[in-house]
């Protein structure tokens, strides 16, 4: 039995590591848009190209992009069950974001919500699936009348 002066002091450490748990449990369900950052990084250089393995250096051998208003029943299975119900919603009802599911093995090893802000996609059927050998694109920049400055990405053949 724990002595009177020493709850106290137990009591905070469970709850200490209860809340670095939930913290640490939080990250990883929210991502770190580790792509997006390193997609904007690439970008800021004013490339004419990119290859998402340069910008995705871990495991992946396809890369899977959904459009905005994609809806969920349009996803493959490793992205509907790799990808967050909340970035599904986030999707199907906004023009915001692209998805963008890294697939390794038939199974997402990593799904981000890509904010096309960012960088936008050309996307003849709303949604490609590339392999890692051929996620190679072309950067389009152009200005709007509002004098904002829109990235697009071309798929390179």
């Amino acid at each position: 039995m724990l002595q009177d002066k020493a709850y106290p002091q137990f009591a905070l450490l469970v709850v200490l590591i209860l809340l670095a748990s939930a913290g640490a449990l939080f990250a990883a369900a929210c991502g770190n848009n580790r792509f997006g950052s390193g997609l904007a990084a690439a970008l800021s250089a004013s490339p004419t190209t990119l290859s998402f393995a340069a910008i995705a250096p871990w495991q992946w051998s396809a890369v899977e992009i959904y459009g905005p208003y994609t809806p969920a029943d349009r996803l493959s299975p490793a992205a509907a069950h790799g990808s967050r119900a909340r970035s599904r919603r986030i999707l199907t009802r906004s023009d915001a974001h692209h998805l963008i599911v890294f697939i390794q093995n038939d199974a997402a090893v990593y799904h981000e919500l890509l904010p096309r802000s960012i960088a936008d996609f050309h996307l003849a059927a709303g949604l490609i699936s590339l392999p890692r050998s051929a996620a190679n694109f072309a950067v389009s920049r152009s200005t709007d009348a509002g004098g904002i400055t829109r990235t697009t990405l071309f798929i390179m053949r």
